[in-house]
C-alpha cells in the first residue's frame, strides 16, 4: 500500500536509505533532517514523502518536492 509517510516511519526510512546505498552513513543525518523538516512543514510545504508498506514493513520510500527553479514556468 502506498501512503503518506508518517513520523513512525523515520527509522525504517533511514534503514532503507542506508541499505540501498544511495546515502553514506555520514549523510543519513541530512536525510533525517529532510524528514523532520517535512513533518514540521505540514501539507503546505510544497514537499511530501510517500511510503510503500506491505505486511507492516516499509518496502520503499519516495521524496517529492516542487522544483524551485521552475516556479512560474507552468500553467
Amino acid at each position: 500500500m502506498i501512503r503518506p509517510t508518517l513520523a513512525r516511519d523515520v527509522d525504517a526510512v533511514l534503514t532503507l536509505a542506508e541499505a540501498i546505498g544511495l546515502f553514506g552513513v555520514d549523510q543519513l543525518g541530512e536525510v533525517r533532517g529532510m524528514f523532520v523538516g517535512y513533518l514540521e512543514g505540514g501539507e503546505d510545504s510544497g514537499r511530501f514523502w510517500l511510503t510503500n508498506e506491505h505486511a507492516g514493513g516499509v518496502l520503499g520510500v519516495a521524496y517529492c518536492e516542487v522544483e524551485r527553479m521552475a516556479r512560474g514556468t507552468w500553467n
